[in-house]
């Protein structure tokens, strides 16, 4: 039985001096363990998170684990909050009780990294189409005999590698940068064929990028990342087959 103060009723007045005294004592020692905690997540593990995430040719593959890392330890937190109240016997909804950052922090962490991704394979995507060599005058007659450009294979082969790493990714994520490649390879093929430099276009170099264009819908038909429905990114390459 407690009285209106907190106190359990059977204490005398010194016994309960002694018990507030304790559990000021304890409320003390779990702000300090929090605050403490708060610093270590908030500067040393997210200035490491960051860093891993920024550095200069960070992996997809590394990137992926990160996000995969980041989800894990969010989804952790509360073990930490048991944890930390275990210690000091001071509830985690204690009223005026600092809030640990953990979730946030390893949230912000997950979509540097996400975002970071659509960034890098774009980046790796441009990398292959710098290698096209285009032939703006071919005098093919048809597109019976001609075969997809080596550096589409080779950025298709690329993908289907990539894509076949985010399986362990949320599904949100690993479709959204389906989708964002898909887009990035449609239009940066539209700004080949209306670059201003390019002053004609023959019939056979339209039948070599449909070729290549077809080689695209395969891709995205095939559904390199599960979760799509229908044919949804086939829109992706709607404006250039137009």
């Amino acid at each position: 039985m407690q009285n209106v103060t907190g106190l359990p009723g059977n204490l005398s007045s010194s016994q309960g001096s002694a018990w507030l005294a304790v559990e000021r004592r304890s409320t003390e020692v779990d702000d300090m363990i929090r605050k403490s905690t708060n610093l270590l997540l908030t500067r040393t593990l997210s200035n490491c998170l960051q860093y891993a995430i920024k550095k200069k040719n960070v992996g997809l593959a590394e990137l992926v684990q990160v996000i995969i890392n980041t989800t894990h330890l969010e989804q952790s937190c509360h073990f930490l909050e048991e944890f930390i109240s275990n210690i000091t016997n001071v509830p985690p909804d204690t009223m005026n009780a600092t809030k640990l950052y953990g979730t946030s922090t390893f949230k912000d962490a997950r979509h540097a990294a996400e975002a970071e991704i659509y960034t890098s394979l774009n980046a790796k995507i441009d990398q292959f189409l710098q290698l096209a060599d285009n032939d703006w005058m071919s005098s093919a007659q048809g597109s019976g005999n001609l075969t997809t450009s080596d550096y589409l294979v080779d950025l298709i082969a690329f993908l289907r590698s990539t894509f076949s790493v985010f399986t362990n990714l949320p599904g949100k994520v690993a479709q959204t940068a389906c989708m964002s490649a898909c887009k990035h390879i449609s239009t940066s093929l539209m700004q080949l064929l209306l670059n201003p430099e390019v002053r004609q276009i023959s019939i056979g170099a339209l039948h070599q990028l449909n070729v290549d264009l077809k080689e695209c819908e395969s891709f995205a038909r095939a559904s390199p990342v599960a979760g799509f429905q229908g044919d949804t990114l086939l829109l992706a390459f709607s404006d250039l087959r137009q």
